[in-house]
Formats: C-alpha cells, sequence, structure tokens
C-alpha cells in the first residue's frame, strides 16, 4: 500500500521542502547581490587607478592610495567568502533537505501502517491473527506520535465493534511490550494470568522486604 500523492503537502513533508527551498532561493540571491556590488567596486578602482596612471603618472599620493586601499577593502568584505559565506550555508540547507526528506519517509511509513491497519479492521474476513499482528505495528509506530492517536482510536473502535478489544502490555520502564487483540473469552484468560502475575510479583516484593527486616533485627 502506497499513499504517494495522498495530502503530501498536509503530512508536512510537502511544506518542509518548499520551506527549504525559498531558503536556498534567498541565500543565492544574497551571494548575487553582493557578487555584483563586489564587482562595481572593483570596476571603480580599476577605472581610478588608470586614470591616475593615465593622468599623473608619477603624482600619485598618500590620499589617493588610502582611497583605492579603502576601496579593495571595501570589495573584500563585501565579496561572499568561498568558505563561511557560500559553502557553509549550503552544506547547511543540504543537511536541512536531508532531514526533511528523511521526516516525510518516517511520517509516510507510519501513515501507510496505520492506514493497512484501519483498512483491515473495517473488513469481517480478517483473522485474528492478522489484527494483532496489524496492532503491533500501529501500536510501534503510534506510540509517542500524537498525530496519530487519532487512528488509535479510530483502530481500537473498529475492533471493538466486532466483539474484540486490543490489550497493550507494556514493560516496568513504561515501553512498548506486547499488543494482542483478543475475543472475550481469551480476554478473561489474559486478564486472569495478568491477575495471578501481579499478586505473584506482590507476593515476592513482601517476602523480600520480610526478609531484609528479619535480617535487621
Amino acid at each position: 500500500m502506497s499513499t504517494h500523492g495522498i495530502q503530501v503537502d498536509e503530512l508536512g513533508f510537502g511544506e518542509a521542502v518548499k520551506s527549504i527551498s525559498r531558503e536556498i532561493n534567498n541565500h543565492v540571491l544574497d551571494v548575487s547581490e553582493r557578487l555584483r556590488k563586489g564587482r562595481a567596486l572593483l570596476g571603480m578602482m580599476l577605472f581610478r587607478v588608470r586614470d591616475l596612471g593615465a593622468h599623473h603618472p608619477t603624482k600619485v599620493t598618500g590620499s589617493d592610495m588610502s582611497d583605492i586601499e579603502d576601496m579593495l577593502q571595501l570589495a573584500i568584505e563585501v565579496l561572499p567568502h568561498h568558505d563561511h559565506d557560500l559553502a557553509d550555508p549550503v552544506d547547511g540547507m543540504d543537511a536541512s533537505i536531508r532531514r526533511a526528506i528523511k521526516a516525510g519517509a518516517y511520517w509516510q511509513h507510519h501513515t501507510e501502517v496505520a492506514l493497512e491497519a484501519l483498512i483491515a479492521a473495517s473488513r469481517a474476513d480478517t483473522s485474528m491473527a492478522d489484527l494483532t499482528r496489524l496492532a503491533q505495528q500501529m501500536a510501534e509506530v503510534v506510540d509517542g506520535n500524537e498525530g496519530l492517536a487519532q487512528a488509535w482510536e479510530s483502530f481500537n473502535g473498529l475492533v471493538t465493534s466486532r466483539g474484540l478489544e486490543v490489550e497493550v502490555k507494556r514493560s516496568l520502564s513504561g515501553a512498548l511490550a506486547e499488543v494482542s487483540v483478543l475475543d472475550a473469552e481469551a480476554l478473561k484468560k489474559y486478564r486472569r494470568t495478568q491477575r495471578m502475575a501481579a499478586e505473584y510479583m506482590n507476593a515476592l516484593g513482601w517476602a523480600a522486604e520480610t526478609v531484609e527486616a528479619d535480617d535487621a533485627k
């Protein structure tokens, strides 16, 4: 399944690239303007030197040399530096483009996973095994992604309408551990197992605390 051409700009990918393109164009215009000014200054300096050489070959004063030096210094300041003004910004924009493309591809993959799960959940012939597989995949891309929260709610609603439930299990750290789609009977067994496991862990904790208390005595 592919989402090529489906609301690309709304996903942020197209807009990010357009923004970077505008940035590149603005940078090129700025560099072009500075080069134009620099060439004009150098042309003025060349004219001044030629004029002095033609009319006053032996009378170039200190003031004249100072004017020439000032024009040269100004031309150097106006003209872009080949590293700082040209290479560095372009490298930075290239990196931005790569990040935008990666983010766009990342988002597109996530939406494709979500769409596949939603379409499958809407079909009556989709097996529980397939629903569980798709629920796991969808939970992985939705987890921590607020933009797909509504899609996850819709998926759960479709599963519930078939008399099934989506159960999400997390580790103690809160990380996604397991996602299952269960019918009523399997759900009862699952929750009973979960209660037994919780009771067992509580019993272990109580035993450990008791041993520590006895050792302290």
